[in-house]
């Protein structure tokens, strides 16, 4: 099995027995979340656990049960040299942090732990139970040890230092760069542990604290810094010897110069200061923080310019890829944070403290995002007397007259970690459950600029990334339709061809011609839609205009898309900031190198011919073990609809995306989807349309036999039919 180690460690911390899971019992499901949700239910089914009875509201029960089960899985391109592929892993299990169910999820991280796990032997890690006292893991090859957080003192401790205290039990004060060979291991490394852990946000079971590597690698999404905390485990660490057979090693290097060296483009040529500002994004533009309500007159972008020349630091990257996309300070503060990793604190009085809170939320173990839409929000009910001591939402010695200060950054955190006062607690629950506390559901909306005391929620009490369902529909609908806020890119270059590319990377974008955007994203993802009559009818799947977004071609184009990220993305864990190359920016003719490339790296790494077709059939069939265990979770479609103010209220931004229309002299055009707000009855017949499409239940959502049967899942459709859960064909 090339690009594969041969098995999966699994750690009961209940009864504290190490068992090993063959990897070949589950190589049809490629890896990562493939991997990871058969594993789950199978584990599930062993034990006759009853996802559906479970409480998720409860501190004990749902993501909080010991019967959830996390596993943090790898691929088989983890650790092979694979640009963009080689760093990352994924965690998998029940969530904590969506409402009314913690629905089955994933969140992936990038760095050195996956590569790591797998130099020691191992293809993932599985962990059950919890603990009876708070534990850490301790794996060295084939050394695994459950050891108590109690003899280095970690529980307690942030991200930080729980990591240096590990580093320093495992390998001493031995200098970087020089061999090692620490008791349990097998070989030498120079390597230092990569260590996963939570900070005291997890230790509290805060539904919105993330799993911290290194210093800036998240797994934020799910909470499952708090399902680490539930289960007592504060961390694990991984240090290994091993190697990892691949089939083609020649060909790896081959396939990867090829991609640095025609798609990548020189990227020696951009100034260290262009990528990071690019990479660490509108938080730090001009302008940004006026749309957070705040713009203080030292950020301006001279002066950030400035601030990080003087630096005299390039930017970071994730073990094996070349792309150089996360922050690196000699302060050593907020290193490899980037995108939403950087949004905490976006109204902070200066871009060093927003640095500094970066850096402070990352050692508290907090998924920042949630914090990008909440505390603006906050703010503003403290602005009107809502928030403050002895106000109606009483938040104790919290004092909102130094908001933007690093010292407010600092007390408001730890509130919230540490459970601290009703408010601390209440936001601790997630901003959905606060607000159902505070009995203030009505601020779910849009956040206009004259009253900012609005939370958008669209989707299970997530917060809404940048991309409104009312305007971006492949993003909005394929999130209320699967388990989370997807966090996935392929098709924002629609609209970052009128702003987002030129804005911050100074790359010229497609000179507006819709035409070509829509022709270069069609041919790649043909053939899988070829039953369409002709390129022309197929390219309507692009068509975001009004009038067709509640269209076949719309649920085709969801479909193809939860098709796709489940085997490239989440499975083979590629970074969507690399791939799918689809539209490529560095290039004249703009093609990018997927799925070509994807191809040519599978058959290098494990010797598979697998096309792009067997690889698209093999993400049909993990997405619809997904909708099965959310279908064992309760889930029918009557649940699956986005918050009120998303069919209520327009959405009144300009949102340019590719639209069609046959009456005009330029068909296909860059046009406003802003604007619009989603017709409730309209959706809900998509919701038809698009289950009709994947072969489900279209009166419940549930998979069906034939299409399970279809997918060699036939044991699978005899236990949801056991279950009274089977969809009717």
């Amino acid at each position: 099995m090339s690009g594969w180690v041969g098995k999966i460690v699994r750690i009961n911390l209940t009864t504290k027995k190490i068992s090993y899971i063959n990897t070949s019992d589950y190589e049809e499901w490629i890896g990562g979340h493939g991997m990871g949700a058969k594993i789950f239910y199978d584990i599930m089914i062993e034990k006759g656990v009853d996802l559906e009875s479970m409480d998720h509201n409860s501190p004990t029960d749902g993501g909080f049960s010991p019967d959830n089960v996390v596993s943090i899985m790898t691929s088989p391109f983890t650790g092979t040299g694979v640009p963009a592929a080689t760093g990352r892993t994924e965690v998998q299990g029940m969530g904590v942090q969506q409402y009314p169910i913690g629905w089955y999820t994933k969140s992936l991280f990038g760095g050195r732990f996956g590569p790591m796990v797998k130099f020691a032997g191992y293809d993932g890690i599985v962990i059950e139970g919890a603990a009876s006292e708070p534990v850490w893991i301790d794996i060295r090859d084939s050394d695994i040890n459950i050891r108590k957080c109690s003899e280095l003192g970690l529980w307690g401790k942030d991200t930080v230092e729980a990591q240096k205290l590990i580093w320093d039990y495992v390998v001493g004060d031995e200098e970087y760069g020089t061999w090692i060979s620490p008791e349990g291991l097998s070989g030498r490394t120079t390597q230092r542990p990569a260590v996963l852990t939570m900070g005291r946000a997890g230790e509290n079971k805060c539904r919105f604290a993330c799993l911290i590597h290194d210093m800036g690698n998240c797994a934020g999404a799910g909470g499952f810094g708090a399902v680490f905390g539930s289960k007592n485990l504060k961390a694990v660490s991984v240090i290994g010897s091993g190697g990892i057979p691949v089939a083609d090693p020649a060909g790896i290097v081959k396939e990867r110069l090829s991609n640095l060296e025609e798609y990548a483009g020189n990227i020696n040529n951009f100034t260290i200061i262009d990528r990071i500002r690019g990479m660490l994004r509108h938080p730090f533009l001009p302008g940004a923080a006026e749309a957070y309500g705040k713009t203080p007159t030292n950020w301006d972008n001279a002066d950030f310019t400035s601030s990080l020349r003087n630096e005299n630091k390039g930017p970071s990257s994730c073990m094996g890829c070349y792309g150089g996309c996360r922050a690196r300070y000699q302060s050593g503060l907020a290193n490899e944070s980037k995108c939403a990793g950087t949004y905490f604190y976006a109204q902070a009085d200066s871009k060093d403290i927003m640095v500094q809170a970066t850096d402070l939320v990352n050692r508290y173990g907090f998924n920042t995002f949630d914090f990008y839409q909440g505390v603006p929000y906050l703010k503003a009910l403290a602005d009107q007397g809502v928030i403050g001591k002895g106000c109606e939402i009483d938040c104790g010695d919290l004092d909102w007259s130094t908001f933007g200060s690093i010292e407010f950054a600092q007390e408001f955190l730890r509130t919230i970690a540490e459970r601290e006062t009703e408010f601390g607690d209440a936001v601790a629950e997630g901003f959905y459950r606060a607000l159902d506390r505070w009995g203030r559901l009505d601020d779910i909306g849009d956040a206009s600029e004259e009253d900012m005391a609005h939370i958008p929620l669209p989707y299970w009490g997530l917060p809404e990334h940048h991309y409104d369902a009312r305007a971006q529909l492949d993003y909005g609908f394929g999130s209320i339709l699967g388990d989370r806020e997807t966090c996935e890119h392929y098709f924002t270059s629609i609209y970052w061809d009128n702003y987002w590319h030129e804005i911050l990377y100074g790359l010229k974008p497609l000179d507006a011609n819709a035409l070509q955007s829509v022709t270069l994203t069609v041919e790649k993802m043909l053939p899988h839609a070829s039953d369409y009559a002709s390129q022309e009818e197929a390219m309507q799947m692009m068509n975001y205009s009004t009038e067709n977004m509640y269209s076949e071609h719309i649920a085709r184009l969801v479909s193809w898309d939860r098709h796709c990220t489940r085997f490239f993305k989440a499975s083979l864990i590629m970074c969507d900031w690399r791939f799918p190359d689809i539209i490529n920016y560095m290039r004249d003719d703009k093609r990018g190198s997927s799925f070509t490339s994807e191809e040519r790296f599978i058959k290098a790494v494990t010797g598979k011919d697998l096309s792009y077709l067997d690889c698209m059939e093999i993400g049909r069939k993990i997405w619809n073990l997904d909708n099965v265990i959310w279908t064992l979770q309760g889930r029918h479609r009557d649940m699956v609809y986005f918050a009120d103010y998303i069919y209520r209220d327009t959405f009144e931004k300009e949102w340019k995306m590719t639209t069609y229309d046959a009456s005009e002299s330029t068909t296909w055009a860059f046009r406003d989807c802003g604007n619009r707000k989603l017709d409730r009855d309209e959706f809900d017949n998509f919701k038809t349309r698009f289950y009709a499409y994947e072969g489900w239940d279209t009166k419940t959502g549930w998979p069906t036999r034939s299409t399970l049967e279809d997918l060699g899942l036939k044991e699978i459709a005899d236990t949801l039919e056991s279950r009274g859960k089977l969809g009717s064909n």
